[in-house]
């Protein structure tokens, strides 16, 4: 290889440079006809800059909380309360200054050498910075996940909302309703992290609350519906002997629910349309507002809605007229007896109105 060294060939050549580096060409390809040409970079190195210091997030944030506590304030609403003690980010800390450097290109036989510059870096490491995150995000998986300010003490305070089929209140088993379901108790967890920030993802802090969940059981709710409605005997007898006597019954619908307005009572109860919808299969039809039924043979039966009202009114030749609303309960069915005074006689029973013209007793039989 030959090394050539760009010096000038006459005066004309060396006060133009680029006119100097054309004549090196061709003295080159004139006598170097075998090796190569290397034009060298001539003149002083630019000094260094000096280092400065540089921090690259890593992306990763951690957190710590204390005095974390959660209260119920409702059925389904909760509040979370805790104080944030410390936050930190991830940061590559290292140093960088910007050095001199020499390129060389190489085209065919010749080389040429030209001014560079080169990154150079030092005392890379991972520190962890402290920050004071403004907001953090409640990340509730059973709800909406709210995001709440942070105060310069570190203090936040998140109202927490629960959906179906989660409460935050214990089950009470004597309430009817609740009886239908069955309740466990899930490991419940709420995740607590600042939101992501210049592309900082915090490692969240878990936080376990007291939550129950509840689920619909089929068979009980089948029971339930079919015990909205109940079946109704009515019979006459005499006030004094107690025997089956004759005569007209005429009973009339004062008020009770459509079977939409019952759906809807279900859905309430369930906490599901589905279930609701599902469960009025087995509900048997029964008597609605303004409908009428009558009989001549002493004896009327029907289907009546619990907590209805009903209107039964008797007549008879020989015996008092009588009329009272009755409301049926929740049972398999109800046998009434209607105890009617006769006509002309003169009767003193205890609990007997006598506007009404007899008295409704039970039959437990």
């Amino acid at each position: 290889m030959r090394t050539m060294q760009t010096s000038p060939v006459s005066n004309a050549a060396s006060s133009r440079p680029g006119l100097a580096k054309l004549t090196s060409v061709l003295a080159c390809l004139c006598f170097g006809a075998v090796g190569s040409c290397t034009f060298q970079y001539k003149g002083d190195l630019p000094k260094p800059t000096a280092w400065r210091p540089i921090e690259s997030p890593t992306g990763h944030g951690r957190l710590q909380l204390d005095d974390v506590r959660f209260h119920a304030t409702g059925e389904r609403t909760g509040v979370l309360t805790g104080v944030l003690t410390t936050a930190a980010v991830e940061v590559h800390a290292f140093e960088t200054r910007t050095e001199p450097d020499i390129h060389r290109q190489t085209f065919l036989i010749f080389t040429n050498e030209q001014l560079a510059r080169k990154e150079t870096t030092r005392n890379h490491e991972r520190v962890w910075k402290p920050v004071h995150p403004g907001r953090l995000v409640i990340h509730n998986p059973f709800g909406p996940s709210p995001v709440v300010n942070v105060d310069e003490q570190g203090r936040f305070t998140a109202d927490l909302t629960f959906d179906a089929p989660h409460i935050t209140t214990p089950p009470d088993y004597s309430d009817i309703a609740r009886s239908l379901f069955a309740y466990t108790t899930p490991p419940a967890m709420v995740a607590v992290a600042p939101p992501v920030e210049d592309g900082v993802r915090y490692t969240p802090a878990a936080v376990q609350i007291p939550i129950w969940r509840f689920e619909l059981d089929p068979e009980k709710a089948k029971a339930f519906a079919q015990r909205q409605t109940t079946h109704v005997e009515i019979r006459l007898a005499d006030m004094l002997s107690r025997t089956p006597i004759a005569g007209r019954i005429r009973v009339t619908c004062v008020r009770a629910p459509t079977r939409p307005a019952l759906r809807d009572r279900l859905a309430r109860t369930f906490a599901s349309s589905k279930a609701a919808e599902a469960s009025m299969r087995f509900v048997p039809e029964y008597m609605t507002s303004s409908q009428v039924i009558t009989s001549e043979g002493g004896v009327v039966a029907f289907r009546a809605a619990v907590g209805g009202a009903y209107r039964v009114e008797t007549t008879n030749p020989a015996y008092m007229y009588f009329a009272k609303n009755i409301t049926p309960t929740h049972t398999p069915s109800e046998r009434k007896i209607i105890l009617l005074p006769e006509k002309g006689r003169k009767v003193r029973i205890e609990r007997v109105d006598d506007t009404l013209g007899g008295m409704v007793i039970t039959d437990h039989r």
